[in-house]
């Protein structure tokens, strides 16, 4: 069999320095592939451990037929060093001692030298286990100070999908040498959450309505209209605040205290759309060749760990659709989405969507 590269990129948990789930998904990622596989001899994983600062390879030794662990590159180690304030639960920001940890932009460095070299057209998957939102994965939780709209901040590490896949951070042979490393069928899968509150705010209104509720799964029209209103949910008005948002999300001018609009099917299946159109996931599937499939989570529905549930063996991130265990169920946002925008969901059952 020819050459088979899984690349597993473990994001660093930013909001709990006791428990790396991030690294314990990528090698439950690697275990699972591997004792599916028909055949793991050419299999090789490279894993790229942000918080600990190492691009690390697993191949078999042709040999000794046995697989072990090479390093390639050290980085510099993610502490709490990193954040000038860390407090466990929250989105602490990655904003101190930057220079030597590894950014998104050595994945695809890595990736794009696959591409140039012997080994390209064999990345059958690349999965980024990490917190994410809808600019990408979230690797440490940095941010981007650049004022330019296509330069990428020397200290940020982030996945941005406006500027990862334009000159300067690919240039024609770069974009080119990434879509090159790919195998088709190939995988792209982003793991985080996308969880945008401003449409979770529209999507819950639009389930708790009479007509959502009275119409059978599936038949609701185009043209079907539903009242919302948000005077309850306001708060001081701020230009970014998430009830401002759904302001400017439904055509409203914001600031306001209170909002009330009536929109049809279609409105609300325009928004989602755009949305999707906005990813991350939808940036990186643009410029993939044919054949390679991109899951990410669908705007406005987060993920958890499979580790809740006890019953589960070498758990990953899914996006829950039930509780409990798990404390949030998407399970009507992710059915939306393939009812009536036709989205594909992941073949692992995971409610992924595909971009």
């Amino acid at each position: 069999m020819a050459i088979q590269h899984v690349l597993l990129v473990a994001g660093f948990n930013y909001e709990n320095l006791k428990n790396p789930v991030f690294l314990q998904c990528s090698n439950n990622r690697m275990a699972r592939l591997l004792g599916k596989a028909k055949s793991s001899d050419d299999m090789v994983f490279t894993l790229f451990d942000v918080g600990g600062g190492v691009i690390q390879q697993s191949r078999v030794d042709p040999a000794t037929k046995k697989r072990s662990w090479t390093v390639l590159q050290n980085f510099t180690a993610v502490t709490k060093a990193n954040y000038s304030k860390f407090v466990t639960g929250e989105e602490n920001r990655f904003d101190t001692n930057p220079k030597g940890v590894m950014s998104i932009t050595d994945v695809y460095k890595f990736v794009q030298s696959i591409g140039a070299g012997a080994e390209k057209g064999t990345v059958i998957e690349l999965s980024f286990f990490s917190h994410g939102f809808m600019g990408g994965p979230i690797l440490v939780n940095s941010d981007d100070h650049s004022s330019s709209p296509t330069q990428r901040d020397d200290n940020d590490k982030d996945g941005r999908q406006v500027k990862d896949f334009i000159a300067p951070t690919m240039d024609e042979k770069a974009l080119a040498n990434f879509r090159a490393a790919f195998a088709s069928p190939g995988l792209v899968w982003i793991w985080g959450c996308v969880f945008f509150t401003a449409l979770n705010l529209i999507l819950s209104q639009i389930f708790k309505s009479s007509k959502f509720k009275t119409t059978a799964p599936g038949k609701l029209k185009d043209a079907d209209q539903f009242a919302l209103d948000f005077s309850e949910d306001a708060k001081t008005p701020t230009l970014d605040d998430p009830f401002n948002t759904v302001v400017r999300i439904l055509g409203g001018t914001p600031p306001k205290k209170s909002f009330k609009k009536t929109v049809s099917l279609l409105e609300i299946k325009t928004i989602l759309d755009n949305k999707m159109t906005d990813a991350y996931a939808a940036a990186i599937s643009r410029v993939m060749p044919s054949g390679v499939t991109i899951f990410a989570a669908l705007p406005g529905t987060g993920t958890d760990y499979e580790e809740l549930d006890k019953t589960v063996r070498l758990p990953l991130m899914l996006v829950p659709r039930r509780s409990p265990p798990y404390s949030n169920d998407f399970s009507r946002t992710v059915t939306f989405y393939k009812t009536y925008l036709d989205s594909t969901l992941d073949p692992e059952n995971r409610g992924y969507g595909a971009f």
